[in-house]
Protein backbone atom coordinates (compact mmCIF):
# COMPACT_ATOMS: atom_id res chain seq x y z
CA UNK A 1 0.00 0.00 0.00
CA UNK A 2 1.27 3.64 -0.95
CA UNK A 3 -0.42 6.76 -0.53
CA UNK A 4 -1.20 7.06 -4.16
CA UNK A 5 -3.58 3.66 -3.42
CA UNK A 6 -7.27 5.14 -3.33
CA UNK A 7 -8.90 1.99 -2.69
CA UNK A 8 -8.81 -1.58 -2.56
CA UNK A 9 -11.46 -4.27 -2.16
CA UNK A 10 -10.94 -8.12 -1.99
CA UNK A 11 -14.48 -10.33 -1.66
CA UNK A 12 -12.49 -13.72 -1.26
CA UNK A 13 -9.25 -15.07 -0.25
CA UNK A 14 -5.93 -14.99 -1.98
CA UNK A 15 -5.93 -18.31 -4.19
CA UNK A 16 -2.41 -17.04 -5.50
CA UNK A 17 0.20 -15.02 -3.41
CA UNK A 18 3.71 -13.48 -4.47
CA UNK A 19 3.57 -15.98 -7.28
CA UNK A 20 2.53 -19.40 -5.42
CA UNK A 21 -0.90 -21.12 -4.75
CA UNK A 22 -1.92 -20.67 -1.37
CA UNK A 23 -2.07 -23.64 0.84
CA UNK A 24 -5.54 -26.09 0.86
CA UNK A 25 -6.93 -25.27 -2.64
CA UNK A 26 -6.82 -28.81 -3.41
CA UNK A 27 -8.53 -29.61 -0.43
CA UNK A 28 -12.54 -30.23 -2.32
CA UNK A 29 -14.61 -28.57 0.48
CA UNK A 30 -12.08 -25.82 0.78
CA UNK A 31 -13.94 -22.33 0.93
CA UNK A 32 -10.97 -20.20 -0.84
CA UNK A 33 -12.68 -20.75 -4.09
CA UNK A 34 -16.04 -19.02 -2.69
CA UNK A 35 -19.63 -19.78 -3.20
CA UNK A 36 -21.81 -20.53 -6.01
CA UNK A 37 -25.31 -19.64 -6.32
CA UNK A 38 -27.18 -22.76 -5.58
CA UNK A 39 -24.15 -24.51 -4.81
CA UNK A 40 -24.12 -25.23 -8.86
CA UNK A 41 -20.38 -26.36 -9.93
CA UNK A 42 -20.14 -24.75 -13.36
CA UNK A 43 -20.98 -20.99 -12.94
CA UNK A 44 -19.57 -17.50 -13.96
CA UNK A 45 -16.33 -17.16 -12.24
CA UNK A 46 -13.91 -14.11 -12.50
CA UNK A 47 -10.65 -12.72 -11.10
CA UNK A 48 -8.41 -9.62 -10.99
CA UNK A 49 -4.83 -9.65 -10.44
CA UNK A 50 -1.42 -8.22 -11.14
CA UNK A 51 1.37 -10.11 -13.58
CA UNK A 52 4.82 -9.86 -12.73
CA UNK A 53 5.48 -6.73 -14.93
CA UNK A 54 2.87 -4.75 -12.81
CA UNK A 55 -0.03 -5.34 -15.44
CA UNK A 56 -3.33 -5.42 -14.05
CA UNK A 57 -5.11 -8.54 -15.64
CA UNK A 58 -8.69 -9.71 -15.55
CA UNK A 59 -10.06 -12.68 -16.46
CA UNK A 60 -14.01 -14.45 -16.38
CA UNK A 61 -16.40 -16.26 -18.55
CA UNK A 62 -19.58 -18.79 -17.70
CA UNK A 63 -19.57 -22.24 -17.02
CA UNK A 64 -16.48 -22.75 -15.06
CA UNK A 65 -15.59 -24.87 -12.71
Amino acid sequence: MSPTVTAVRQNLDLIVDHGALVSGLADSNSGLWGGTVDNKVYVWRSGAGVDAHGNLVYVGGPGLT
